[in-house]
């Protein structure tokens, strides 16, 4: 049982006048006795896993770790995982009312924070936190049960969580999850498609069935469903980008841009994902988006000898010989030492059927290594 006067108090926030506010606030409300002030999301982290505390504040805008990454690193945490959280944030943003909706969050304030906030929300969330609901404490042991590989009993109990609280759509996923692990599809789906009919904000139910629907080859199923769990929360672009892969893999490339074009929106550093995704799908073969994403970094960070090395090869694979010259030639006004740079331009020039330009780029490399083969046999070509 925590006891609200006397609990310990962990407090996360990269502005550390907002943690003296409000320690100060809940010391003249008489809510804690200990406090503990961490500047980032990773201190807090290393803070819990270290100490004992009965309730977080967590600021959702921390450089590093966000507030949300360190609250989904808690809830996956066997130790940390029923530690009552509050999230702070300056904006009614959407991921917090998503995360909410997801019973991951015990409450979350919008700054600035008053005295009248927090003598309303704590002890809300610690009386909760004493007394939880039935269908808490049937998701609780339905948990462990699945930790111990026993779906049977999980499912059951999963079941008594639904029959507690109708209302509510995490029983409904829970259900779904321990199903889809159990292998029994058809519940599995007809489960989670009712928690999504119940709550449109319920993001691990559509994530969740867009697994499942990948495991039985449906991949328009999986597409709709994550794109959907994207547009409510951008932190699920992860997903995306998987399931993107995949559809490379699967030599859908059309969609595969598609899902790309839906992350880039959404990552916190389109250029470089790009410049991986591009790596990604010239191994894959899919040179076409190969070239657009390179393509779309060079008009972005200009002239770039690795790009452009990237890009003529990519052009070479497709048979565009004349592009991949001028990427080549480009690349080598930036370094006229690489012996690899200027293979690929006497190569090009022999497949565009002009041997005597590719001359100059083979006598280059023979002035630096003498000995190598590739050149000499060219040359003699």
């Amino acid at each position: 049982m925590i006891d609200i006067a006397t609990m310990s108090v962990l407090i996360a926030d990269d502005v550390e006048s907002m943690f003296n506010a409000i320690r100060s606030i809940m010391r003249i409300l008489g809510f804690g006795k200990k406090f503990h002030y961490a500047a980032n999301g990773t201190d807090a982290l290393s803070a819990l896993r270290e100490g004992s505390f009965d309730l977080a504040l967590l600021d959702n805008n921390m450089p590093g770790m966000t507030g949300l990454e360190l609250l989904q690193t808690i809830r996956s945490d066997k130790v940390l995982r029923d530690l009552p959280v509050i999230m702070i944030s300056g904006h009614a943003e959407k991921e917090f009312i998503t995360t909410a909706a997801e019973s991951d969050i015990d409450a979350y304030i919008l700054k600035p924070i008053t005295v009248n906030l927090l003598k309303e929300k704590i002890p809300e969330i610690i009386e909760r936190a004493n007394n939880p609901s039935p269908m808490t404490c049937y998701l609780k042991q339905a948990a462990e049960c699945a930790e111990h590989g026993d779906f049977d009993q999980a499912i059951v109990i999963a079941q008594n969580a639904a029959a507690a609280n109708p209302r509510s759509s995490r029983p409904l996923r829970e259900l779904g999850f321990y199903y889809f692990q159990q292998g029994n599809i058809q519940e599995a789906e007809a489960c989670l498609r009712k928690a999504v009919e119940m709550n449109r904000l319920d993001v691990i139910a559509y994530t969740t069935l867009g697994d499942l629907y990948l495991r039985t080859g449906d991949i328009d199923g999986a597409l709709r469903c994550f794109l959907k769990a994207m547009d409510i929360s951008p932190r699920n672009y992860e997903r995306a980008l998987n399931l993107g892969k995949l559809l490379v893999k699967k030599k859908m490339h059309a969609r595969a841009f598609q899902v790309f074009a839906r992350v880039f929106e959404l990552s916190p550093n389109p250029l470089s994902l790009k410049i991986e995704l591009a790596d990604f799908c010239a191994t894959e073969k899919a040179y076409t988006i190969a070239e657009k994403l390179l393509k779309s970094v060079l008009d972005k960070t200009g002239p770039n000898a690795d790009i452009l090395l990237k890009l003529g090869l990519v052009c070479e694979a497709l048979g565009k010989h004349d592009e991949a010259l001028k990427y080549f030639i480009e690349a080598e006004m930036h370094d006229d030492q690489d012996i690899h740079l200027k293979l690929h331009i006497a190569k090009n020039y022999i497949a565009r059927g002009k041997p005597l330009f590719a001359e100059r780029p083979l006598r280059a490399v023979l002035n630096i290594d003498p000995s190598n083969e590739e050149a000499l046999a060219l040359l003699r070509q």
